[in-house]
């Protein structure tokens, strides 16, 4: 997958070396420690196996033309980061070490070798990574073993199919798989002979309606052939490159593919980098000492109507909380301690309670570790902030808390970050669910993603939507509309509500009209900026104990997932919560609608919420700040429901019976849908 700088006629034959190196492989036990740079090299020699293999098929282009230029197309794409020219094609050779190579066309039937198994992954990741046709050999073989015959006609379908799925289609095919299995880990061996969409499947993903039956099973195999080659050989790939990095490897390849990978792909690598940074050290299970007089001495100083909202014992450095007390008991102690299995008391730490009895067997260790979540996004210490879209009375948005920009040029609280990122890594190594609520820029700079102006919006709708009204404005009559409009300087608050400069004395120059797209850019990066150190100090805090490669696969919301849970909706809370507007609980569409809701999955309820309210998790009992409106709509079946987020509103259509209403909201919380009629 390295872009090889050099002509291909040049390139060295590696295929003595290549033998060498695979059958090393062979007896390598994946539970083991892979040598550092054996990835490289494994990256280097497949290829130039590749390109040999590449030069082979341009040279017999004319006995098949259809096939060859296919996989020409296909290679060109795998050798190169962009489409190549027609005249950038090699040209034929006379090297010997070219014509006289040995021809290694993959069988993927006979990915029985470490060798075979590594060459269709790189060929397989390669197709979706640049959304290209696989070589007819594997469509073949796809064919094949979907009980199909191979014939030219049947590989033109095939390959006009796979030329129609987009990637959010594959994303959608690898969600209706994951559906169809009870548990995850059958995804990678879920029989897709008999495999067929349900009517749920067509309603939460409409656009796989309009491919065949055999379509989807062809499509489904593909991505579950690649799935099962991936995880025999992913200890051999190098996951650490960031997603951003401009080196093309098979690495960052997989990193832009993270929606294709199954799940138990992920979680197989994730146990595996575990099992192999378990610590056994003399050091392990130390004892910290907490002193609960201290925790609630200051909670009563905070509860003083005479204390302001940033007192001293909120302050991240001198708060007395029980997260700022185990930050400070544990700095002293090697961070590879927090890599030991926990003990027979199911512990990594031996918790001790000043001035009180008791033995610390899980009870008061796991009640530590939850207050020190609870602390994190409370009032206690103000290390994170509630975002804006939480604190406004009528913005969409759940209560979520990102790094509080005071302290990003803090040594000591970045030291801080680093902890929270340290319990993150507990969590995910003893599935310890942990309730952390941390806006989505975080969980993206964990797992190496971009973070993007929607990771703004999700915390401060306020703020991007008046930037965007900023750049976009268009001037009609003169240059002092605009200024008169917006009043605005190269200055902007924070998520904390300090003033900062977009430039030296920026606070004192005014934004003109030809200056607003550069203001609009200015302000957008303080933004996506403003907690980068801190979003860095918690990933590198994971790190210490995950290591990046068993992350990178993640997708942000997956890892969330994997450290909080599954959200679980209550519909007899939702039901507790509920006002009628426009008719009575009583109704028959109103009950038919609590049985409808009752019989969704807790994903589609999850959805549902964020249709309704832009959250995904109902909030605590006592933290409910409006009620959910379920409002009396005079349309029939045709319609769809209407939502008003900033409200929690729905306006419900009086649907005839419990299945048109369950393919009605399926259709509309997997799409989002306002107000239209179904065709």
């Amino acid at each position: 997958m390295l872009h090889l700088c050099m002509p291909l006629a040049k390139l060295p034959d590696v295929s003595g070396l290549y033998k060498v190196v695979m059958d090393y492989c062979e007896g390598i036990d994946e539970n083991s420690m892979v040598p550092e740079h054996l990835p490289l090299l494994i990256e280097f020699l497949t290829s130039c196996r590749l390109s040999l293999q590449l030069h082979q098929i341009y040279e017999s282009r004319s006995m098949d033309p259809k096939s060859g230029n296919q996989q020409i197309l296909y290679y060109n794409n795998f050798v190169q980061t962009e489409s190549p020219a027609t005249d950038s094609l090699p040209a034929k050779s006379t090297d010997a070490s070219v014509k006289n190579s040995p021809s290694i066309l993959i069988s993927p039937s006979s990915c029985s070798t470490i060798c075979t198994c590594v060459e269709t992954v790189y060929v397989l990741a390669t197709c979706l990574f640049y959304q290209s046709i696989p070589p007819p050999s594997f469509l073949s073989f796809f064919l094949t073993s979907c009980n199909q015959p191979v014939s030219q006609t049947s590989l033109d379908q095939i390959t006009d199919c796979f030329a129609r799925f987009t990637r959010r289609l594959d994303l959608s095919l690898v969600s209706v798989l994951e559906q169809h299995c009870n548990a995850s880990d059958a995804m990678l061996t879920f029989s897709l002979l008999d495999f067929t969409l349900s009517e749920d499947d067509k309603a939460r993903h409409y656009g796989l309606n309009s491919f065949s039956r055999l379509d989807i099973r062809l499509r489904l195999f593909f991505l579950q052939y690649f799935n099962a080659q991936l995880q025999r050989i992913v200890h051999l790939v190098d996951l650490g490159l960031p997603r951003d990095s401009g080196i093309i490897t098979l690495g960052r390849i997989l990193a832009g593919l993270t929606g294709y990978i199954f799940a138990p792909v992920k979680e197989h690598v994730l146990a595996l980098t575990i099992s192999q940074t378990v610590y056994h050290g003399k050091d392990c299970y130390p004892v910290v000492e907490l002193d609960n007089r201290r925790v609630f001495t200051a909670m009563e100083r905070d509860a003083l109507p005479s204390r302001g909202s940033d007192t001293e014992t909120q302050h991240a450095l001198s708060s007395q909380c029980t997260f700022a007390q185990l930050f400070r008991e544990t700095r002293d102690i090697p961070v590879e301690v927090l890599r030991a299995p926990l003990d027979g008391r199911e512990r990594l730490l031996a918790v001790k309670l000043k001035g009180e009895q008791g033995l610390d067997w899980d009870g008061i260790y796991r009640d530590t570790i939850e207050r020190c979540i609870d602390d994190l996004f409370s009032d206690r210490i103000d290390l994170f902030l509630a975002c804006q879209n939480a604190r406004e009375p009528n913005s969409p948005g759940e209560m979520k808390y990102l790094p509080n920009p005071k302290y990003r040029e803090s040594s000591d609280a970045l030291a801080m970050y680093s902890f929270v990122g340290n319990l993150i890594g507990i969590a995910l190594r003893t599935k310890q669910r942990m309730a952390f609520e941390l806006c989505s820029a975080v969980w993206k700079t964990i797992v190496g993603d971009v973070v993007t102006i929607d990771d703004v919006d999700s915390v401060d709708h306020a703020f991007v939507s008046t930037l965007r009204q900023v750049n976009e404005f268009t001037q009609t009559d003169d240059s002092e509309d605009f200024q008169e409009l917006f009043v605005l300087t190269f200055s902007v608050l924070d998520s904390a509500g300090n003033e900062v400069e977009l430039m030296p004395s920026g606070s004192q120059v005014p934004v003109p009209y030809s200056n607003r797209s550069k203001f609009y850019q200015l302000a957008l990066e303080s933004r996506l900026t403003e907690g980068k150190q801190a979003a860095e100090a918690i990933a590198a805090g994971v790190y210490a104990l995950v290591p990046q490669r068993a992350l990178s696969l993640f997708t942000w919301e997956q890892l969330e997932r994997a450290v909080k849970g599954e959200p679980e909706i209550s519909i007899d809370a939702l039901k507790l919560h509920t006002v009628y507007i426009g008719w009575t609980e009583r109704h028959e569409v109103v009950q038919r609608f609590w049985r409808v809701m009752r019989g969704l999955s807790n994903k589609d309820r999850s959805l549902f919420l964020r249709f309704t309210w832009s959250r995904s998790r109902l909030p605590k009992s006592d933290d409910w700040s409006k009620p959910f409106k379920l409002c009396y709509k005079d349309a029939t079946d045709e319609m769809l429901p209407v939502a008003h987020t900033c409200f929690f509103q729905l306006e419900l259509p009086q649907y005839s019976s419990d299945a048109i209403m369950r393919e009605r909201l399926l259709v509309t919380i997997h799409f989002g849908a306002g107000e239209f009629m179904l065709r």
